[in-house]
């Protein structure tokens, strides 16, 4: 699964950029790729993690279009600040097994 989001540049804000760590730390658990719609932010690089330059608000139809380009992999829409567990993989399975096409 490939995570997409947009992200805030680091240092804006203390509580918002503690709450984009840990969610990334938990991204790196289950995405296969995660991608920011946004200039590269150290702090969030990582070998599984790409940065699309964006204009700083960027807008959903253009991470949509970015998801439907993936040749069918599943991809998920995702604030920055949204933490995950592992049973997020059960849910992808889940819906795999149900020939599922989307999932909200």
């Amino acid at each position: 699964m490939i995570f997409v989001s947009s992200c805030r540049p680091m240092g804006d804000d203390p509580e918002y950029y503690a709450n984009q760590l840990a969610a990334k730390a938990s991204w790196e658990l289950v995405a296969r790729a995660i991608v920011y719609f946004n200039d590269f932010q150290p702090a969030l690089a990582s070998p599984k993690t790409r940065f699309l330059p964006s204009q700083p608000y960027p807008f959903i139809r253009d991470m949509v279009d970015f998801c439907a380009d993936q040749n069918g992999e599943w991809c998920a829409l995702i604030n920055s600040d949204i933490i995950v567990t592992p049973v997020m993989k059960k849910v992808l399975e889940k819906i795999n097994g149900k020939k599922g096409y989307a999932a909200f």
